[in-house]
């Protein structure tokens, strides 16, 4: 594998991907890359059919309406002891990026909940300035408008604005008309009811899941799928400001950035093995909330003297709450004060 050397084409680099991929796998058979759907593209599938190794990714679900069509009425639950909250599953084989692949299409109550949530949400923001700028057109009507003359044009220009988001322009039907007697524009708006219902039954809540490993079961796939979050979980954990962060680095040359890299990797390592251990022992902690909690704990030299010679010191922990005495029994910490 030849590293620090930046590469230069598609085929350098599949040639460092399939050399990493080997040392990390370590002569394991039957690797399978989780992968996003930024990676999606035909060559990239295309390669990776050449290749010893198996994918799961997920597609772009606007790109197919027939799938969103799926019904959580043809979908099975998913199996309980696996998935605690409500995931419903249903499973096809299409056409994709070249190949027939296997599909599952996904529902997730607590997904399409949150989605729910974050929509109406916006839409609330957006029902507010709408109608903060239907009361200055009115204002412009009754002879008391303030600065530049709105137009139809303008006010066309203005809600664009306001309704920039995902799915905002879908949700709300808006007219403008220029009033006779003004000549001004009148707005006129409405959050469409039918247009979110349709929304929530097509795609709030779902997931469309492919793979070439067509003989794993639909848990399997969900899985594996779902198994990218401790990535992503990594890459957040590094952007935090308070453990394990990467900034600042206070480096400026190459050498000294990849050491300060290296030793920020090497730290996130440690406290995932740390992370791991304990939930062995039945404790799920984050990693922000199990180092802020092993902060507490400090070691105490005691002094005891009977005031001749020279004085015996005893070494104790600080006092403990509840959570802290907890990680001390779980990581047996009184060893190393024995």
């Amino acid at each position: 594998m030849t590293c620090g050397i930046p590469p230069r084409n598609h085929r350098q680099i599949k040639r460092l991907a399939d050399a990493r991929c080997r040392l990390v796998a370590g002569g394991a058979e039957g690797v399978t890359l989780v992968f996003d759907k930024g990676n999606n593209a035909e060559d990239t599938i295309g390669e990776l059919a050449d290749s010893p190794f198996h994918f799961v990714g997920s597609l772009v679900p606007t790109q197919h309406p027939d799938l969103l069509e799926v019904s959580r009425c043809r979908m099975r639950r998913l199996d309980e002891s696996i998935f605690s909250s409500e995931v419903l599953a249903h499973r096809t084989t299409k056409k994709v990026f070249g190949r027939d692949l296997a599909i599952v299409v996904t529902w997730n109550a607590n997904l399409a909940e949150s989605q729910a949530k974050t929509i109406e949400r916006e839409a609330g923001k957006r029902s507010a300035k709408l109608g903060k700028y239907q009361r200055y057109l009115a204002r412009w009507r009754r002879g008391k408008g303030k600065g530049r003359r709105p137009t139809v044009a303008s006010t066309e220009k203005a809600v664009a604005k306001i309704l920039n988001g995902r799915h905002m322009k879908d949700l709300f039907t808006v007219t403008i008309t220029k009033d006779s007697a003004s000549n001004l524009p009148v707005l006129r708006y409405r959050f469409d009811t039918t247009a979110y219902a349709r929304l929530q039954r097509t795609l709030l809540g779902k997931t469309l899941i492919f793979t070439d490993n067509s003989s794993w079961t639909d848990e399997k796939i969900v899985l594996a799928y779902r198994g990218q979050h401790h990535v992503e979980a990594a890459f957040r954990q590094m952007k935090d400001p308070h453990h394990v962060a990467f900034r600042p680095a206070f480096h400026w040359t190459d050498q000294k950035l990849r050491v300060h890299a290296f030793c920020c990797v090497l730290a996130l390592l440690l406290c995932s093995l740390l992370r791991r251990e304990l939930s062995k022992k039945g404790h799920e902690l984050s990693v922000n909330r199990m180092l802020a909690t092993l902060s507490t704990i400090r070691e105490v030299h005691v002094l005891l003297s009977s005031g001749r010679g020279r004085p015996r010191t005893k070494r104790i922990h600080s006092k403990l709450d509840s959570a802290a005495e907890e990680l001390f029994t779980a990581l047996d910490l009184a060893r190393w004060l024995r």
